[in-house]
């Protein structure tokens, strides 16, 4: 047996205490588990952990280079080079995630709970969806300036956990407002973040902590 790959979420306050507050966290569970099991147990942050998925069996499989977003609760994003997923030590995320849409849904008393409804599609949420997308593409958009600032970026996969037709509107929208750039839309459809888990045994050594 290879071992077992666990893709754990990021943890708000122990990264507000600092970088190694999640690397300690991550330690003690791989550890309590491998006790317990006896088999090699891989723990890696979720994110980094879809981003693997996407690169070995879903949108990213022919690319050696790109820029990966991940649109689930919050809006997150990882660089990889030559295959290598390049993890901040202090990751970033932003608050224009599929919780805030749910706020803007509810502050409209529109039901929510399709959000996050595993493949469900969604309604028309008319003007609350048309404004969170208009925000979260103006967060894509810096993210992806900045990101070009020291690297040229050729490729952006965007994944989630929302429905496919999300993705692909949002990556129709990155290319129109980025001339030069192919916007992929994920292809692993809710489940990136279980493919990468299953896939750390194997892939775990081709990320890299900057």
């Amino acid at each position: 047996m290879a071992g077992i790959g666990i893709a754990m979420p990021e943890d708000q306050e122990e990264l507000a205490l600092g970088p190694s507050g999640m690397a300690e966290r991550f330690e003690a569970i791989n550890k309590e588990i491998e006790d317990a099991m006896g088999v090699e147990v891989y723990v890696q942050n979720d994110i980094t952990a879809a981003a693997a998925g996407e690169s070995m069996f879903g949108a990213a499989k022919s690319l050696d280079d790109y820029l990966f977003f991940y649109i689930g609760a919050r809006l997150h994003h990882r660089l990889v080079l030559n295959h290598q997923i390049f993890q901040s030590r202090q990751p970033e995320s932003h608050p224009v995630g599929l919780l805030d849409l749910q706020s803007r849904l509810g502050e409209q008393g529109i039901a929510s709970e399709v959000l996050w409804q595993r493949g469900a599609e969604w309604p028309d949420f008319g003007s609350a969806k048309r404004d969170w997308l208009a925000e979260c593409l103006e967060v894509l958009n810096k993210a992806l300036a900045s990101a070009s600032q020291f690297l040229p970026i050729g490729t952006v996969i965007v994944s989630s956990y929302a429905p496919s037709d999300i993705c692909k509107e949002i990556a129709a929208a990155l290319e129109k407002s980025n001339l030069g750039i192919e916007a992929r839309p994920g292809e692993l459809g809710i489940s990136p973040k279980a493919l990468g888990a299953a896939s750390l045994p194997f892939s775990s050594k081709f990320t890299v902590d900057s």
